[in-house]
């Protein structure tokens, strides 16, 4: 019986996580394909930074981990100190890899989007197995600028062989869904994976107090607009006070602006998913800072988006991609800069004041369309047309698939 399903995708459970978003979603992913009742052997495509002085890990294969109660099993391609060098050699050299995971008798590959090394290893395990490919579509591979990066154009070229070998494709948002994929491909639209703590979350009302909370919960990237953070910090108009968790790039200019301005300014660096959510949730607003997505293509959608919807505090955000939900009314859009920011939170509270029901109807929204018994529900469905589901999971699968209809 086939019911092993493997993933590959840039998580490595025996480290600190390089995105708390990316690591959250797909561990929820997993949890459903645990439930499901597939075994999960996942292939972690970090590369890994190496401790210094070493200059080369072999692999790993024998790697246990527990997620949602339930073991998986994992392995990591060999290791080497020029992460650049490292990740081309494990795209040119994966015959001993593809011979393994064939050893599996997988009965799909789920890969965590179009990047080179997930997109080549699909196609060789889907032609070696004859089994059906699901891309996680999260980001376009030229949606970033990379500078003088190859890398982008390498992942591109596999992207454009994946697109053809592909069965069943989620995207981040509709403008990928209606851009990429044929009729033939099955389509699954998934900006996020929203945990049980979210749809639980008591409803407040926001801006009640003498000073009002603004927080920031992504990546402290130049590309995710962070670096306009900084510069508000100095300029923020009274009564806010902002709180930042996250790393990143710019993680020291975070850590002085702290110290310079802490009346105003509150940065917790790196924290758990359970302190990250509960910070959210005392925030009055959550701002998303990124950068033009059309700029990019719309090949992306911010993982904090629906989770900080979800919160019921107001979005402030810079224009987002197409979600088959109606934002308009629900969130106060700026155009990035740092007058429209500062303007954006003087209009915050009567914002809010004046549109509170919508803010809770797309809270309502997001919460029962991206919730976790919503997704259970479609991947179910969806994934029931592509494989033999694991014996003694009928009644699971059928009752799943029946609350999606």
């Amino acid at each position: 019986m086939r019911d092993t399903v493997v993933i590959v995708a840039p998580l490595a459970l025996d480290r600190e996580p390089e995105s708390l978003g990316a690591r959250a979603k797909l561990e929820v992913i997993i949890g459903i394909l645990l439930k499901l009742g597939f075994r999960i052997h996942l292939v972690d495509s970090t590369h890994p930074r190496l401790p210094a002085g070493s200059f080369w890990e072999r692999s790993e294969v024998a790697g246990k981990a527990t997620i949602e109660g339930a073991q998986i099993t994992w392995s990591r391609p060999f290791t080497v100190a020029n992460r650049r060098l490292g990740k081309l050699l494990n795209i040119l050299f994966m015959r001993s890899l593809v011979k393994r995971l064939a050893a599996l008798n997988p009965c799909l590959v789920w890969i965590y989007n179009a990047y080179a090394f997930e997109g080549r290893l699909a196609i060789k395990l889907s032609n070696r197995c004859r089994i059906p490919i699901l891309l996680e579509l999260e980001d376009l591979p030229l949606a970033r600028h990379r500078r003088l990066n190859p890398k982008p154009y390498l992942d591109e070229y596999y992207f454009r062989r994946l697109m053809k070998k592909v069965s069943l494709i989620t995207y981040v948002n509709h403008v990928l869904m209606q851009r990429y994929g044929g009729d033939e491909v099955r389509k699954l639209l998934l900006p996020s994976v929203l945990g049980k703590e979210f749809s639980c979350m008591p409803v407040r009302s926001r801006f009640l107090g003498p000073r009002y909370l603004l927080g920031y919960f992504g990546g402290l990237e130049i590309d995710k607009g962070a670096e306009v953070l900084l510069k508000l910090v100095a300029v923020m108009p009274e009564p806010w006070h902002l709180i930042v968790t996250g790393r990143g790039t710019l993680q020291r200019e975070f850590e002085a602006a702290a110290a310079a301005f802490p009346e105003r300014f509150t940065f917790l660096g790196v924290v758990e998913r359970a302190q990250m959510i509960s910070e959210m949730a005392r925030c009055d607003a959550i701002i998303n800072p990124h950068r033009s997505i059309a700029a990019m293509g719309d090949g992306v959608f911010p993982f904090k988006v629906c989770e900080s919807i979800a919160t019921g505090a107001l979005l402030l955000s810079t224009r987002l991609p197409e979600i088959d939900i109606d934002t308009s009314r629900g969130v106060l859009f700026f155009d990035g800069s740092l007058t429209s920011m500062c303007e954006a939170l003087g209009e915050a509270k009567r914002f809010y004041d004046g549109q509170r029901k919508d803010v809770e109807t797309l809270r309502s929204s997001v919460c029962e369309r991206f919730g976790l018994v919503a997704v259970e529900h479609s991947l179910a469905k969806e994934i029931s047309e592509l494989v033999t589901l694991p014996s003694g999971k009928e009644r699971t699968i059928t009752t799943l698939v029946a609350g999606a209809s």
